[in-house]
């Protein structure tokens, strides 16, 4: 058995969460991205002024393969890793394959400003004056549906297979339990604009909006409470990678992390004052967001806050005891594999790769909750301890 101990040296010269999102290189600075989708820490596709852009390496090299000539792409979406589907600005669909081709399937009579994939064929689309649509064919044919508002709808995004919510101007909300056929009212209680939102489970769900506002959901969007953040930016995109481990992005460049449900929010440095749009996680370390400008950020790696302990189900990485008090012993049967520790502030504290057993002294660590990660070439695990 071999040991790994942290000395208080390299207590000091670790980095923290101020490092934990670093800028990317665009194809051009000058277009405006609205949306970020990613299917893992490599493929990613963004999309906004002009058309998409794609990386196959983790946003070492980004590249455009269509140009649209001025028009704005509003958002990007799938659930299909070959096939990526963009709404553009003068409402043609369409569908991007194997990130080396474009088809144009067909047009539609208003603007569609977001979109969601229910399944791998069927998606409901809205956009301006309430317009709802959907498809069961990607996209080949399509039926409106009545949403009952002639507000912008700006977002949508399904708990599950049947139930969803849309959300759009002076606080519009609409949800459905039967796959987007019918709609009904859902109070929000706020007068501003909704811009985002996203259901991490089934149940639970947060929607994102102007005025720094953020609402909650326990009960599949039936029923939404207000959440302060203390800031008053216009909160664009919301991305969460558990119940309750979330991210918001905004305007001035503004990026906050909840550890705990969106009961408290930190800000994290981004390092930039670019209006940021979109955000999306493909895993709770690998994350993306894109703004004004050109702005692409990536998350470093070093997330994992907040993440229970059982949903990391994998024999390959486990530790004793929890809690904690002089140290943890970290077992692996992956010799090599990257292992980190991080307090809950996201400041990491440890890092070091892993044997068959190692035991990491924390004695000198104050109390409190701590996440491990243990990273491979194609795995990442996350689970949390106690510090005594």
């Amino acid at each position: 058995m071999k040991k790994l101990l942290l000395s208080l040296f390299s207590l000091a010269i670790i980095s923290t969460a101020d490092a934990q999102w670093i800028m990317q290189t665009a194809p051009s600075a000058t277009n405006n991205l609205f949306s970020v989708f990613s299917i893992n820490a490599t493929a990613v596709s963004a999309t906004g002024f002009t058309g998409p852009i794609r990386t196959l390496n983790g946003g070492t090299t980004w590249s455009q393969n269509i140009t649209l000539g001025g028009v704005n792409t509003f958002e990007v979406h799938t659930r299909n890793p070959v096939k990526w589907y963009i709404m553009t600005q003068n409402s043609s669909w369409f569908m991007k394959m194997g990130f080396s081709s474009v088809t144009l399937n067909g047009g539609k009579p208003d603007s569609i400003l977001s979109l969601h994939f229910r399944d791998l064929a069927c998606v409901l689309a809205v956009g301006t004056a309430g317009k709802i649509e959907a498809s069961c064919d990607t996209g080949a044919t399509w039926q409106l549906r009545s949403s009952g508002t002639i507000q912008n709808l700006n977002a949508i995004w399904f708990s599950d297979l049947d139930s969803g919510c849309v959300v759009g101007n002076s606080g519009v909300i609409k949800r459905t339990k039967d796959g987007g056929n019918t709609w009904s009212n859902i109070t929000s209680g706020l007068a501003t604009n909704l811009n985002a939102i996203h259901f991490p489970t089934s149940t639970v769900g947060y929607i994102s909006g102007a005025g720094g506002k953020v609402l909650k959901s326990l009960d599949a969007g039936a029923t939404w409470t207000n959440m302060p953040t203390g800031v008053l930016n216009a909160l664009n995109g919301i991305y969460f990678v558990d119940a309750d481990t979330g991210y918001v992005v905004g305007t001035g460049g503004l990026i906050m992390k909840t550890i705990n449900g969106g009961t408290n929010w930190n800000t994290m440095m981004s390092g930039t004052s670019q209006i940021l749009n979109s955000i999306h996680f493909s895993s709770n370390v690998d994350g993306w967001a894109v703004g004004n400008t050109g702005t692409i950020l990536r998350y470093n790696g070093s997330a994992g806050l907040g993440i229970n302990s059982s949903a990391a189900a994998i024999t390959d990485f486990n530790f004793y005891p929890n809690p904690a008090k002089d140290f943890i012993v970290i077992n692996s049967l992956v010799n090599t594999a990257g292992i980190k520790l991080f307090n809950a502030l996201g400041e990491m504290v440890y890092e070091g790769n892993a044997t068959d057993e190692i035991k990491i002294d924390i004695s000198n660590y104050p109390s409190g909750i701590y996440f491990a990660e243990w990273r491979t070439g194609d795995k990442v695990v996350v689970k949390k301890f106690v510090k005594e």
